[in-house]
């Protein structure tokens, strides 16, 4: 069986479009990780009669660097009155400019420049994005924490539209809560969990399975050996079990492989500090849960790893149903297309929770990782990523089953 398992893997391997897949998109996710490490920040300056013109102001290298200097030394300080008003008092003096020269300063850069990624992060806490500095511009502690209140009711009350029961249960999580917020440089953890972390990963991932995985049981089809192989000592069960175990394999090594690279990529960019700063503190502060931005970054791995097997899963069995490797990546892509495109509305409280079950929903932190719509079991309650786990690791165990019974009818009725 080893044997057999090892030649299977020889087969993917070798093939040239498992290779020119795996330099083309691996060379992309290489590019992907070390991305904010180049480039420059460019400012708007304001050139009279209407023009403005863009002005190199610093590379992302040095931009970085000051960051997550500045992160590190405020990381820990609660946003209180004290801290507020440092930060109401460092940008009050800009709120009227009309462009971006005075970020050039060296007043700014002395004081105002080393609260920038703080004011980011008040921008996150107060939705205030689009209006200069008014997000530092909060006349005190009581209003600040006025207007997240408001924000959370929002997001509860109208993008999530949560029930009675639901309700209740966040409202006892968010009473567990520390009254107040918490400053955490994490901003590697931040990118590992964003739109250019694992979820863009899995996007990689699920076109190099389309191209490379739906030719594992194709190959004999398509030379009209299947028939064949039936006939040998270990055509049927064991050839299904050695093919799919091959195939799950060299999919589980690319999907770590692909993931190391990324989280290299941004502890090399931002540093690695911030894996126990938590969820809520970071980037999103109407979900009161307990978990850390590592923890976060973890699940997301094992989502990844498991949406990668029920992948290669269906790849393979795809394309042995429709015995068409085309139309097998056709079902695929489009599929990752749907999921991500089609919206449901929120009205459709269960459709649209059981839609953000979908990897790349549940990989995008803000839609469905943090998607507060909860599944009710008998023994309480399931977030959406909770019951996304449960999903995933039920479909491959039934599509194994399934798969199994399909390979070897088929085999028999081909004859």
């Amino acid at each position: 069986m080893r044997t057999l398992i090892w030649f299977e893997i020889r087969k993917i391997v070798q093939k040239k479009s498992f290779v020119f897949a795996f330099v083309l998109l691996f060379g992309l996710q290489v590019f992907l990780a070390a991305f904010g490490a180049f480039g420059n920040e460019y400012i708007a300056v304001d050139r009279g009669q209407g023009e403005t013109e863009a002005v190199f102001l610093r590379s992302f290298a040095d931009r970085n660097k000051t960051d997550r200097s500045a992160g590190v030394r405020y990381t820990g300080t609660v946003f209180d009155e004290a801290f507020l008003a440092r930060i109401r008092e460092a940008f009050a003096p800009y709120q009227n400019e009309k462009d971006e020269a005075h970020r050039m300063t060296d007043d700014y850069i002395a004081g105002a420049g080393d609260y920038e990624i703080v004011l980011d992060r008040l921008k996150m806490y107060t939705g205030r994005y689009g209006d200069g500095y008014a997000a530092a511009l909060v006349s005190s502690e009581k209003e600040f924490y006025a207007l997240m209140q408001e924000r959370r009711e929002k997001f509860w009350d109208e993008y999530f539209l949560l029930g009675k029961e639901e309700r209740a249960h966040w409202q006892e999580m968010q009473e567990r809560q520390p009254d107040k917020l918490t400053f955490e440089y994490c901003y590697a953890w931040e990118e590992i969990i964003g739109m250019q972390g694992m979820y863009f990963t899995h996007m990689l991932l699920v076109f190099f399975f389309a191209v490379t995985m739906t030719f594992v049981f194709l190959n004999e089809v398509s030379r009209n050996t299947d028939q064949i192989i039936l006939c040998t000592k270990k055509g049927r069960s064991q050839l299904y079990a050695a093919k799919l175990l091959a195939a799950e394999l060299v999919s589980l090594v690319t999907t770590v492989l692909f993931a190391l690279t990324l989280m290299a990529g941004r502890f090399l960019t931002y540093g690695p500090e911030g894996f126990f700063a938590r969820f809520t503190d970071a980037v999103a502060p109407w979900y009161p849960g307990d978990l850390t931005m590592g923890q976060c970054s973890l699940i997301f791995l094992l989502v990844l790893m498991l949406s990668s097997v029920l992948i290669t899963l269906i790849a393979c069995l795809l394309s042995f149903v429709t015995k068409n490797g085309v139309a097998s990546v056709s079902v695929l892509v489009a599929g990752l297309f749907a999921a991500r495109l089609v919206p449901i509305p929120a009205d459709f409280a269960f459709i649209g929770k059981l839609w953000n079950t979908l990897p790349i929903n549940v990989l995008k932190w803000d839609e469905g990782f943090s998607d507060m719509r909860l599944f009710r079991v008998p023994w309480g309650w399931l977030t959406v990523w909770q019951t996304a786990l449960i999903l995933y690791a039920v479909c491959i165990a039934a599509l194994i089953f399934a798969g199994k019974r399909i390979y070897c009818r088929t085999q028999i009725s081909g004859r």
